[in-house]
């Protein structure tokens, strides 16, 4: 697992995207307000895959970018490459292939230009392609499944099975209020 690196609150996404671009931050920034949630892998500051919502893929990421003046919590874990490159083989599903702009105009007119830390960063262009589609082999299939897994209610099983456990240990006094 990655190392937890910080946590961002109330703050545009515009201007989280721009750090992770101008750091070529290497990890998974997961965001959630009261509207959204969501979670994007980055590799080299480059959004490497999305999911929000319901969404996946390049059409989450559209969705992020339209969004993109909404503020937002953001909790950032760091990747090493190794683990960036297990993250893109295990989500398949919601891999960006059309990789666009993170600065949209309205974000440039409200960037506080007395803040460098808040500046836009010009994007660089792209150059990944969509990988041809090699034979499937077991371990193809295998991964495929996992790409058909509902993350929210894995996550909402795994909480309540640690709520289950904390009770039983009895153990309730270490929950937060």
């Amino acid at each position: 697992m990655g190392n937890f690196c910080k946590i961002k609150k109330a703050e545009q996404i515009t201007f989280i995207l721009n750090d992770l671009k101008r750091t070529t931050f290497s990890g998974i920034c997961s965001i959630s307000s009261d509207t959204v949630s969501g979670t994007f892998v980055f590799g080299s500051g480059n959004c490497i895959l999305a999911k929000i919502q319901h969404k996946s893929g390049d059409e989450a990421w559209d969705e992020l970018l339209k969004m993109s003046s909404h503020k937002v919590d953001a909790a950032l874990l760091s990747l090493d490459e190794a683990q960036v490159s297990q993250a893109l083989e295990i989500n398949k599903a919601c891999r960006i292939v059309n990789v666009r702009d993170t600065i949209s105009s309205s974000a440039l007119e409200h960037t506080n230009p007395k803040n460098p830390e808040h500046l836009p960063q010009e994007p660089e262009k792209s150059t990944r392609t969509k990988e041809p589609r090699q034979d499937s082999s077991s371990f193809d299939q295998d991964i495929d499944t996992f790409d058909t897994l509902d993350i929210d209610k894995v996550t909402d099983t795994i909480r309540k099975d640690c709520n289950t456990i904390v009770k039983q240990l009895d153990l309730g006094h270490l929950m937060e209020q």
